[in-house]
């Protein structure tokens, strides 16, 4: 996955972009404050955000699919 951009000002909206294989049909996301807690939880393919705290971010996605599901987990995926 990705987030687009990966360097933001506070303030500003990010993109997060599944790239997936295998035609996923659901997802989560977790994004992570920089104190590591819980900040937000997305269920769409392509949800965005408006980060307004400078620092920086870790991201996971779960994908699934009918053949099961894979996760990915990104240290400081996201600087702002």
């Amino acid at each position: 996955f990705s987030a687009i951009p990966d360097i933001a000002c506070a303030g500003q909206s990010v993109l997060l972009s599944d790239s997936s294989l295998y035609v996923p049909t659901q997802w989560l996301w977790r994004v992570y404050s920089p104190s590591k807690s819980l900040l937000s939880t997305f269920t769409t393919q392509r949800p965005s955000m408006v980060f307004t705290m400078p620092g920086l971010y870790d991201i996971s996605l779960v994908a699934i699919n009918t053949l099961g599901k894979d996760s990915v987990y990104i240290p400081h995926a996201l600087h702002v």
